[in-house]
């Protein structure tokens, strides 16, 4: 019989972005994100075996957002890169298209994206 409990756990996150408007009606996002992740793991009832274990993660990404009809659609395109230390790296995707039907009480969001855990 086997159990799977964090006890104890200490995370610390780093995250820095900055935003420019290169051009008119985008709006481009770039950002960095370190963070360290330490925790016990009781995984057996008898006798309790505690493993340890502590993972670093560093991650870069990038957005652009594109307003189009005075800002009743806007488009926005970005990309994650995230590496673990115990994982190979991996690259996550995301297209999202924000449309305003009417006067920000209805819109429609259509997005594609993949994720990574």
């Amino acid at each position: 019989m086997f159990k799977y409990e964090v006890p104890k756990g200490l995370g610390i996150d780093v995250d820095a972005q900055y935003s420019v408007r290169p051009v008119r009606n985008h709006s481009l996002t770039i950002g960095a994100t370190t963070s360290r992740f330490q925790a016990s793991r009781d995984i057996a009832n008898d006798p309790p075996y505690v493993y340890d274990n502590t993972d670093n993660l560093w991650s870069v990404y990038v957005q652009d957002q594109v307003a189009l009809l005075e800002r009743r659609l806007l488009l926005t395109l970005s990309g994650r890169y995230d590496k673990w230390d115990t994982f190979e790296g991996e690259f996550t995707p995301r297209a999202t298209a924000n449309i305003d039907l009417y006067k920000k009480k209805l819109n429609l969001r259509f997005f594609v994206a993949s994720s990574f855990r």
